[in-house]
């Protein structure tokens, strides 16, 4: 199958905020573009996914009683933006081994359509943020779903048509047993298939609790679920909201939970009963805590299996609690 590698040229794009309307954002491309691709959609239709697989991911945009999308935003690319183009978000429930399900029961969410800025021409990328007015709740806070975009047919690519912009398995830090949780649904394919290198599509979750990411050498993407040994290890968190000077707890733990209530209306705990504290930090003004794990993961860190993080910040009582991110070496 046709998978197209292009040149990015960026127009006028500014750089993302950790927030955006008031919910902090997640995602999992590292920082370094490899290339802004449709995967194997080439001139036909389809979706372009990313996984947030069970193995490794609980509780985004958690309320203590259900969980909850405020928004999605996606770095996306028309190769003419002088013919605005048309996408979809699309949300799937679906399983880590096989992706997001391509029956329409495994639709969480489908909104749209939605067109591309126009004016101009030649290339152009944006980051295009939506806020929905009722928020998407997941089924559960602890399987695995796939979001992204559904693309129309591009017949003329790859001089016209809408792309998303994707960072390769190289760029991401990670070793070299890293899972592949990119996904593609070409039109009419009876299952979801693997686009090509292990890739991390530039798609983000926009949420109300904070957003908790692991990062291999400042990358915060598949490196730091991840990780190689030698690479630094640090856990950031957005908390936005009130959360300013309060206090930051990173816990560890190699078991986790469906969620324990910590205090009512707050996200739950999905860790088990008794984690461990690895670290305490200032929220910074910017609503956000970095924690150092290691500078260097040490070479005694290979085979260890998997452990699960995940932080709260307390200030004046009132705790915020992120989502739960794993790691496995």
């Amino acid at each position: 199958m046709l998978h197209a590698i292009l040149p990015c040229t960026i127009l006028a794009l500014a750089t993302i905020p950790g927030t955006s309307n008031g919910q902090n954002r997640f995602e999992l491309f590292p920082g370094p573009l490899t290339w802004s691709s449709r995967g194997d959609l080439a001139t036909g239709a389809g979706e372009t996914l990313q996984g947030v697989h069970a193995s490794h991911h609980r509780g985004f945009g958690d309320t203590g009683f259900s969980c909850k999308l405020r928004g999605l935003g996606a770095r996306l690319q028309d190769q003419d933006q002088s013919t605005p183009e048309v996408y979809r978000w699309i949300v799937r429930s679906g399983s880590d081994g096989s992706g997001p399900s391509t029956g329409p029961g495994s639709v969480i969410a489908d909104i749209g359509p939605f067109v591309t800025p126009s004016g101009g021409s030649g290339i152009a990328a944006w980051q295009l943020d939506t806020v929905f007015g009722s928020a998407i709740t997941l089924p559960d806070c602890t399987s695995h779903f796939s979001f992204g975009i559904s693309l129309a047919a591009a017949p003329s690519w790859d001089a016209d048509g809408l792309s998303t912009h994707a960072s390769a398995e190289a760029e991401q830090n990670s070793h070299s047993g890293q899972g592949d949780h990119a996904w593609q649904i070409l039109s009419g394919a009876p299952t979801a298939t693997h686009p090509s290198d292990k890739r991390a599509w530039r798609y983000s979750l926009l949420v109300d609790n904070g957003a908790l990411q692991i990062g291999s050498f400042d990358r915060y993407g598949m490196g730091g679920i991840f990780p190689r040994i030698g690479s630094s290890l640090t856990v950031r968190v957005r908390y936005g909201g009130n959360t300013q000077g309060g206090l930051s707890f990173l816990a560890l733990d190699t078991a986790r939970s469906a969620g324990i209530p910590v205090a009512a209306g707050t996200s739950r705990l999905f860790l088990s009963n008794l984690p461990s504290i690895l670290a305490v930090e200032i929220v910074d003004s910017q609503g956000t805590a970095e924690h150092t794990v290691f500078t260097s993961l040490p070479s005694a860190a290979a085979g260890l299996g998997t452990f699960h993080f995940q932080a709260g910040a307390k200030k004046n009582g009132v705790w915020t609690l992120s989502n739960s991110q794993s790691l496995t070496r």
